[in-house]
């Protein structure tokens, strides 16, 4: 693939090297993960929250494409 054709893609090519597998299930920084599971713990969530309906989530998209 040349350059110019690597420009032209609108997603960008990444490769993920293997190695990093290694690191799947280890915590590399076990003290910020103890303040992140604290913090969580204190943490309150306001009363009215709600949750978004799934009729917004399923919704059929306003704008159709195609002939009229």
């Amino acid at each position: 693939m040349t350059i110019k054709e690597l420009n032209k893609r609108k997603v960008p090519i990444v490769v993920i090297d293997k190695a990093l597998n290694q690191y799947d299930n280890v915590v590399l920084f076990p003290e910020k993960l103890t303040e992140a599971n604290e913090v969580l713990k204190e943490l309150r969530l306001p009363k009215n929250l709600s949750l978004p309906s799934k009729k917004l989530i399923a919704a059929e998209p306003i704008v159709k494409y195609g002939k009229k």
